[in-house]
């Protein structure tokens, strides 16, 4: 499977990960981001878990043209987990490119956490909280 997709908190924060992906299959993942940022509560934040991903699309033209839920009106931070170095050039190039506030983590607690200290509004359990 190429990607799971779904809420972390309802209406809030939704939850990706990605594994080995094609550019079809980003334009899959970003249907169902744009769907999940159109019934979620503005801000949505987006964790993306590439911890897994070790093959993706490297064309930035062909993805910054795919990646339309980074414009989408919710999108408030999208919190990055795990990405290897090429995915995390990447990552940056193109949330400079849409102007998108993003933060990078190696694991899914200091995700979490700087999610918690950015919007109170955050009821997930972190760790063993």
């Amino acid at each position: 499977m190429p990607y799971k997709l779904g809420w972390y908190q309802a209406n809030r924060v939704v939850f990706a990960n990605v594994c080995e992906v094609t550019l079809q299959e980003v334009r899959c993942l970003n249907e169902d981001l744009v769907w999940h940022l159109d019934f979620g509560s503005k801000p949505t934040h987006l964790i993306i878990d590439l911890s897994e991903m070790r093959q993706h699309p490297t064309n930035i033209i062909h993805l910054k043209q795919t990646l339309t839920f980074m414009k989408h009106p919710h999108l408030g931070y999208m919190v990055v987990v795990g990405a290897t170095a090429l995915a995390s050039t990447l990552t940056t190039i193109l949330m400079r490119l849409f102007g998108v506030k993003y933060r990078m983590f190696q694991n899914m607690n200091e995700a979490l956490t700087f999610l918690r200290q950015y919007d109170r509004s955050m009821i997930f359990s972190i760790g063993g909280d």
